[in-house]
């Protein structure tokens, strides 16, 4: 798992309509090396636990993509939160198995108390 913050403010609203825009879901084919990739990427938002962020958004991202008749899932989840005048990422990902929700929420909810904290 992964967390960063940075000075200034995230665009929330950005990210969750992106999320849920007509892009949530995209196909891709193209051929590497002469293999034949199909993908197909989702995204979607999720609820994030009560936390002391201004403003915060959940994405879960999966990718599955078919490579010579192969099929190979990977799942990612990621957290953008607003606090004070800084933003907080976290993120999880690449993941063959699901990563753990309740995992990642907990990892989140601390990231953005630390950054509230030191506010």
């Amino acid at each position: 798992m992964v967390e960063a913050v940075q000075v200034g403010g995230a665009d929330i609203d950005k990210a969750t309509e992106t999320a849920r825009s007509k892009c949530s879901t995209m196909t891709l084919d193209s051929n590497v090396s002469g293999q034949q990739i199909h993908s197909v990427n989702t995204s979607s938002v999720f609820d994030l636990p009560h936390n002391e962020a201004d403003k915060s958004v959940g994405i879960k991202m999966t990718s599955t993509a078919t490579i010579a008749g192969t099929e190979v899932t990977t799942t990612s989840l990621l957290a953008i939160a607003q606090v004070g005048g800084y933003s907080v990422v976290t993120s999880v990902g690449g993941t063959r198995s699901a990563p753990s929700q309740s995992t990642f929420d907990d990892f989140t909810t601390k990231a953005i108390a630390k950054v509230a904290a030191a506010s």
